[in-house]
Parts: structure tokens; sequence; C-alpha cells
């Protein structure tokens, strides 16, 4: 890409807290900040079937991570420390540090939060990327004021697309700082493996691997028209320089929002192969709506309530608008596993409901799968 070619790449942060749990509970023990931290139950203080909340940066070194018994974690790490969270200190944290970055926006619809410790801002109306100097300035009064008001660090990472940036802040944690221009993203990103890509989970990785296709740069040397899904041509074209972010994210009035559908369950369950049967069945409902009413989606949220009554709800973004079941299904299939992996009670209700939903253009449909084919190469002649 030639950068100088146009002056109106958007200038996407996206802030993404550095293991924000653990962060939040070492802003009353600064003394431990240096030791390795674990937030879960002590299986030193008696039996406990608990699992790994999440753990600092100094513990996930011996191996630790989010969802792993507190048992085997502390195998790994006999020295560890383990504390108790708090979600009420979590949200406070989090309402506190959004409220410090739309600060930094014109106008809310410029600032897009993804989750309790995860956010994106379009500063395209302030800087542009013939001054990085000032986007690193930026950068720095941002993490500056989110460690004077609440002593917890962020990465961010900075392109002219929020998936980019998104990418980007996950480079070089924690407090990290990564800045992709528009003309670099090959350069920087071909190394990288396919994984790093949101909408690519552990299960299209493994399909894609199967078909040469294990690291960015198998994808974006392969020509364009060798793809048959548009979720890879796509990705192509995204990091190609071909998708530019809007400006403007606020979805348009008498835009259908979201599709939903749920069940309550015969008898409350943790058997996976049940639970996933059942969620194929809601996904593949939800998925028909979808088709016949001519959407698009860009994300899909899983609803769990247990037999105690409480009600979760795990979502997850793609890449880009699409309408492929099997991706749906695979990212339904890994937040189910991941919501078993830390609740012990069974489940009574299972619900999915796609959002973000776009119109689509009848023309584009034709190589979707629906879930019938597995994601394929086109062959050359």
């Amino acid at each position: 890409m030639d950068l100088n070619r146009d002056e109106t790449w958007p200038v996407i942060f996206h802030v993404d807290m550095d293991a924000f749990f653990a962060s939040c509970v070492l802003r009353e023990r600064p003394e431990l900040r240096d030791k390795p931290v674990i937030i879960g139950p002590d299986p030193r203080k008696g039996p406990t079937r608990g699992v790994v909340q999440t753990a600092n940066y100094v513990a996930r070194k011996f191996g630790i991570t989010s969802g792993m018994s507190v048992k085997q974690a502390l195998r790994l790490c006999p020295d560890a420390v383990f504390l108790q969270g708090s979600r009420e200190l979590y949200r406070e944290v989090s309402r506190s540090v959004m409220k410090i970055l739309r600060e930094f926006v014109s106008s809310d619809s410029q600032l897009k939060i993804y989750s309790i410790d995860e956010a994106a801002l379009n500063l395209s109306d302030q800087l542009d990327w013939n001054d990085v100097d000032q986007i690193i300035e930026l950068i720095g009064e941002i993490k500056v004021n989110v460690w004077k008001k609440e002593r917890v660090t962020c990465s961010i990472g900075v392109a002219h697309h929020r998936i980019l940036a998104k990418i980007a802040s996950g480079l070089q944690k924690p407090n990290g700082l990564t800045i992709i221009p528009p003309d670099k993203v090959l350069e920087r990103l071909n190394p990288l493996p396919l994984k790093v890509i949101p909408g690519i989970g552990k299960k299209t990785a493994r399909r894609l691997e199967d078909q040469g296709l294990r690291f960015i740069s198998d994808l974006t040397r392969r020509p364009r028209n060798s793809f048959l899904s548009d979720f890879l041509i796509h990705v192509w074209d995204l990091l190609h320089g071909n998708v530019k972010d809007s400006v403007f994210w606020r979805i348009k009035n008498g835009e259908k929002k979201s599709i939903s559908k749920q069940r309550t369950l015969d008898v409350s369950t943790r058997k996976v192969g049940e639970l996933i049967s059942v969620l194929k069945r809601l996904i593949s409902s939800v998925h028909s709506r979808m088709i016949k009413n001519e959407y698009y989606c860009r994300s899909i949220t899983l609803i769990v309530r247990f037999d105690n009554f409480r009600t979760i709800n795990r979502t997850f973004t793609f890449v880009t608008h699409h309408g492929d079941y099997q991706l749906l299904v695979d990212a339904a299939e890994d937040m189910l596993v991941d919501v078993l992996q830390h609740h012990r009670h069974p489940i009574r209700l299972l619900g999915v409901r796609v959002t973000d939903l776009k119109k689509y253009q009848k023309s584009t449909l034709v190589r979707w799968f629906r879930g019938t084919k597995p994601i394929t190469l086109a062959t050359i002649s």
C-alpha cells in the first residue's frame, strides 16, 4: 500500500487491560506484584474443585492459565499466592476505565466497549497516519490516566481497522504499545499464526492447517481467487488494505439488532454431548431465520442458566459479518466448554443470540456453505 495515495485511513485504538482481574486485586496488595499470584480458591486450605479465574503474568510464566484446576496450578507453581476476587471490584474499576476512555473521543459513537476489560476508540477525527508521534503521545496520555486513577495497566494496539488494532494490542503484553501503520500490515502480521485473527478458533485453525494455512503469510501470499469462503476472502482483503473501518459505528435506526433462540432442558445436565446437541439445534434455528431475512451477523452470544437460576452470557465477535453455520457452531462450542470449565453447576437453560446484523446482497451469498462443507480452497488451473 502507498500511504501517500490516501490520507484518510482511519486511526483506531484498541485498549486491552492487562490480566484485569488479577490487576484489580493486586491494587490492594502491591507488595505481591512481583510474585506469582492466582485468583481462585487456595487448595492448601482444604479440599476444593475450584479453577483459576485468572493469574498475573508472573504466574503465567509457569504455564498457569484460566480455567485450569487450582490443584494443577499449585503443582506447577508451589510458591503461588492465591487470592479471592471480587466481581463488584471488577465492575467498579471497569466503569472508571471506560469513563476515562470516553474523555478521549468526540462522541459516544466512537467508543465501542467489547467487554469489562476491552474497548476500541475511533480517533480518526483527531489523528492521522502522517503524524505517528502524535499517536504515541495520545497513547501515553491514556496509559498515564488509567494508571493514575486505577493503578492498573493496559496494552494498546493502533491500526486502521479495529480487528487489526485488537491483534496489535495483544502482541506486546503487558503494558504494551504496538502501532501497525496501513502500509506495514503484512510486514508485521505475516509471521503470526492465523489463530490470532478473531473468528479463527481452535477448530477452524485445525481445518485450515490441514489445507496448508497455518500462518498469516500462508493466506496472504495466495491469490485472492483461490478461496471459496467469503470469510477468508474478507480476511485477505483486510490484510491487503482493501477494507477500511467506518468512522461511526452506531447501528442505524430501523435495523434489526438481534435474532435469538433458547430452550429450557427437561433435566439439568453438564454432559457435553447432550448440551452440544441442543446448542446445534438452537443455532440451526437462528441461522435459518438469518438466511430467511437476508442477514449476516458479526457476533454470537451464548446464554447459560444454571440450576441455581444464575444466568451468564458469553460473546464471540468475528472478524467480519458472515452467514456461515459452522463458524457459529465452532464459536458457541468453544464458549460452552469454557463455561463448563469455570462453573460446576448443571445447566438448565441454553440460548444463542446473533447480533450486529447486516443485510447482504443476494449476489454475494453464493460462496457460503451453510456448514455443509469445510472451508476449502478453489482449484487453480
